[in-house]
């Protein structure tokens, strides 16, 4: 078993912070994959607009909504919502190296620690 695994099979805190990071990870990676479906959707929606401003200007009718514009503004929320959780993963990742450096020596236990005496 690695050191890692290990850590995590003894203390929760360590387990915890593993969970916590994959949790992160796994968000980061959901909103990843949202941002390259909505540049993707981006190019037929212009030319649906396009289509259909068209269609309204040829019949005196008002312009329609602009459903690209609508997709931009959710591509735009997206990427701050990566940034963000790009930012949540590293600190999940640091979360737990400060765990094991402010706990190491309680976690060693007694004995340990009077074995490092000698």
């Amino acid at each position: 078993m690695n050191p890692e695994n290990l850590a995590a099979s003894r203390w929760k805190p360590i387990r915890q912070a593993r969970e916590h990071t994959a949790k992160a990870e796994a968000a980061c990676a959901e909103s990843s994959a949202r941002l390259e479906q909505l540049r993707g959707q981006v190019g037929a929606a212009e030319r649906r607009d396009r289509q259909t401003l068209g269609a309204a200007l040829v019949d005196g009718k008002a312009a329609p909504a602009s459903e690209a514009e609508r997709l931009k503004g959710k591509l735009a929320q997206e990427e701050r919502n990566r940034e963000a959780l790009t930012q949540a993963v590293g600190d999940a990742h640091g979360q737990t190296g400060r765990l094991v450096r402010d706990n190491r020596e309680a976690w060693r236990g007694p004995d340990a620690a009077r074995a490092g005496e000698g």
